[in-house]
């Protein structure tokens, strides 16, 4: 057990593997300036900062649909969706989602959803959208029936259009809902979305997208159609249209007159042509697609299409400006003009408009409430003084009744669970049960069933103080994981013991979910942080009180991870440079262009103006070799003043306070070019550089490249247990996943 692999083993293996990697690929040749600087990389956060645990905050539930004020048809179809398996529609709407429906139902604002991420702000348009859906029945079947977009969906991105567009197609998408959707409105509701990706641009009757749409069905479509097992979990993330595909595209040699063809019972729109010939009731796309549609004859039929519907009295479009805090400076102003645009276009005033704006980026204050509100009339052009209309939505979170920290008896208990253990078998629910009931009998939990073990652990964490503080603490909120540590297990004095229990109890509250709602206890996440070095900067006293080492014999003083002046013992700070063969160490700094300078700077401007030509002092760089063996290549010895940076070209008459370096070429002939960097290194006798143009081999210790990101990544993948749901081979690295954006 005291092998098992903790959260806290992770992250220091992350951080290991970090400084491994710079260590071994930045040759540094003196042992003193290694050993300093390996522990340079332990120290503190030079390279990786003490991670942070964060949960998404959960927030108060409301009544369910029925018991809402809600339009009666809304509040009908709402009830029903709920009712729907695997709807995506749940029993009860959190607080927020209840007061956005009722506002833009019932009181026909519009609406500013203002709450965290997390908190369901998707679910504020699809559920408005859903219950508008449902309200337009009341018109009668002439308006129902007609094309034409009800809802357009706005993202700033194409990334976040294709999410949406999952969404749409695991809700609508669901055999029931849209069943349910045709028996009331007459037909289907239909959605798709137009994008840059949507193929294909043109008429679709051209040879040319003849030919694109053969080989979209043979090279995509086809040989997924012949893998039942692929086909069904794709079709579970919403990441298959949803229409009959196969029906859609027809068979080999069919003519081409009779397919492409949207069919009855398709709800989503595939391609560009089927959106153009008659337009979703719901349309996802982007605001710089929008401008090109507004522009080309092709699409003018998706408009008039809708101008035509809105011309049946009590009808309205609804707009969802989705992350709506990315629409500020000039490109919100290109989409306010492009929104105005639009409205001229479809000949309507913006009173024929409703609106829903969602962001997580509003502050928490009264004045942050009234910026965002004007934010809102400026984007989507209304008065100011209406700004009252549009209402602000925020969220409630749940709160915790009595959370406590462990007992010394409930920590040592969670210490003892065997978390490495139970996350391999977290996928058989007789292992697990077996697990928690072990560890339930010492912390007197209810027994935990086999049958659904998540659900029991929720409700056995729901009633545990340590549970619900850790849930308090850090909902909404990035905490240091030591401190959390610390308050959840403030009687526990070993550090070893705590990190256990941490371990355990995260695992146990990120397993317990909800089976009604659906609901993890724990969302939680932790971000860590890591860097590279910006280079390496060296204290110039070899006796310097600073370093780490006291004790060790050195080269040079304390390394620092940043440029600065001076040491803390008071000498000068210099970048550290290493030649990539041999690892001779170089001081670099900077001179002026002459052939035996004085001074030796730290930086390439030193701020003294030249009085005969009105600029500054031209400096040029200059490495002093610091590594005292060396060979007899061309070089001229050269005193460094520790504390000043004074340079003297013969021995000083002490020698304290002084380190012996040696130069590039002291022979004198050096005229019209004077050069303080080596053509040769004087340690090995290697060139610097291959060619003019070529970089020095005497380089700096900063970070290049992407090879460490790619090892943190490497580490970050293999640390992860197998996920035994999965079979090896259908599933790459058994299951485990990163994502990278």
């Amino acid at each position: 057990m005291n092998n098992q692999q903790t959260i806290q083993s992770v992250i220091e293996g992350l951080g290991d593997d970090l400084r491994a990697y710079l260590e071994a690929q930045y040759h540094v040749r003196d042992a003193s300036v290694l050993h300093e600087r390996k522990l340079l990389l332990k120290d503190g956060a030079t390279i990786a900062q003490k991670p942070y645990l964060e949960a998404t905050p959960a927030y108060v539930l409301s009544d369910e649909y029925a018991q809402l004020d809600l339009p009666a048809a809304a509040k009908t179809l709402l009830t029903s969706l709920a009712k729907i398996p695997k709807s995506g529609i749940f029993p009860r709407p959190y607080g927020h989602q209840a007061h956005a429906l009722k506002a833009f139902l019932k009181e026909q604002r519009d609406v500013l959803a203002a709450t965290g991420t997390g908190s369901g702000k998707t679910e504020i348009f699809l559920l408005s959208i859903l219950g508008s859906l449902a309200e337009e029945c009341t018109l009668g079947p002439k308006a129902t029936k007609m094309t034409g977009c009800r809802a357009l969906i706005l993202y700033p991105m194409n990334a976040l259009v294709s999410d949406q567009l999952a969404r749409m197609r695991r809700v609508l998408g669901n055999k029931d809902v849209a069943a349910l959707l045709h028996g009331m409105r007459g037909r289907h509701v239909r959605f798709g979305m137009y994008t840059s990706r949507t193929p294909f641009p043109g008429e679709i009757s051209s040879d040319l997208n003849k030919g694109r749409c053969r080989d979209l069905l043979q090279n995509f479509y086809r040989p997924i159609l012949g893998n039942e097992k692929l086909l069904a979990e794709l079709k579970a993330r919403g990441k298959w249209p949803a229409k009959d595909v196969q029906a859609f595209f027809g068979q080999d040699g069919q003519r081409w007159d009779d397919r492409l063809k949207t069919g009855s019972q398709d709800v989503e729109l595939l391609m560009r042509h089927e959106i153009q010939e008659a337009c979703p009731d719901i349309l996802i796309t982007n605001y710089s697609m929008l401008e090109y549609m507004m522009l080309r004859p092709i699409e003018r039929s998706i408009f008039e299409q809708t101008a035509k519907w809105l011309e049946n009295k009590g009808t309205f479009l609804t707009i969802v400006l989705d992350e709506a805090h990315m629409y500020r400076g000039a490109t919100g102003a290109e989409v306010a003009f492009l929104l105005r645009r639009l409205f001229a276009r479809l000949g309507i005033k913006r009173d024929r408009i409703r609106f829903i704006l969602t962001t997580a980026s509003v502050g928490s204050s009264a004045d942050d409430e009234s910026s965002a509100r004007d934010f809102a009339c400026d984007l989507t052009g209304l008065p100011r003084t209406k700004r009252n209309d549009i209402a602000f939505v925020r969220g409630t979170k749940e709160e915790w009744s009595k959370p406590s920290p462990a007992s010394k008896a409930e920590a040592v208990a969670l210490a003892e669970f065997d978390g490495g253990s139970f996350a391999a078998v977290m996928h058989d629910a007789e292992k697990v049960a077996i697990a928690l009931n072990q560890l339930g009998k010492k912390l007197g939990w209810a027994n935990v069933s086999a049958a659904n073990p998540g659900n029991d652990l929720y409700a056995a964490v729901a009633q545990f103080g340590p549970a619900k503080l850790l849930v308090t603490e850090v909902s909404g909120n990035a905490l240091v994981l030591d401190q959390v540590a610390l308050k959840l297990f403030p009687n526990v004095p070993d550090e070893a013991t705590r990190v256990r229990a941490m371990d355990a109890l995260l695992r146990l509250c990120n397993y317990a979910r909800d089976a009604k709602t659906e609901k993890v206890f724990l969302p939680a996440r932790l971000h860590l942080f890591f860097r590279g070095l910006s280079g390496l900067y060296a204290c110039a006293n070899p006796k310097c009180s600073g370093k780490r080492d006291p004790k060790k014999t050195t080269l040079l003083g304390r390394l620092y991870p940043e440029p600065r002046v001076a040491c803390e013992c008071g000498a000068r700070v210099f970048e550290i440079l290493t030649h990539r063969d041999c690892g001779a160490v170089f001081l670099k700094g900077y001179v002026p262009r002459e052939l035996r300078p004085s001074f030796l700077w730290h930086e390439p401007t030193t701020g003294i103006g030249d009085e005969s030509s009105g600029s500054e002092l031209a400096l040029q760089e200059m490495e002093l070799l610091v590594t005292p063996e060396a060979s007899n290549l061309p070089k001229q010895a050269v005193w460094l003043n520790i504390t000043s940076g004074q340079l003297l070209w013969s021995e000083p008459a002490t020698k304290d306070g002084w380190i012996l370096t040696y130069a590039a070429d002291g022979s004198g002939t050096l005229t019209a070019q004077i050069s303080h960097v080596f053509s040769n290194c004087p340690q090995c006798g290697g060139r610097t550089r291959n060619g003019p143009n070529e970089p020095s081999r005497i380089m700096d210790l900063r970070t290049k490249g992407e090879q460490p990101f790619g090892q943190l990544i490497k580490r970050q993948l293999f640390a992860q247990p197998p996920d035994g749901s999965k079979g090896v081979d259908d599933y790459p690295n058994q299951g485990r996943k990163v994502l990278i954006f």
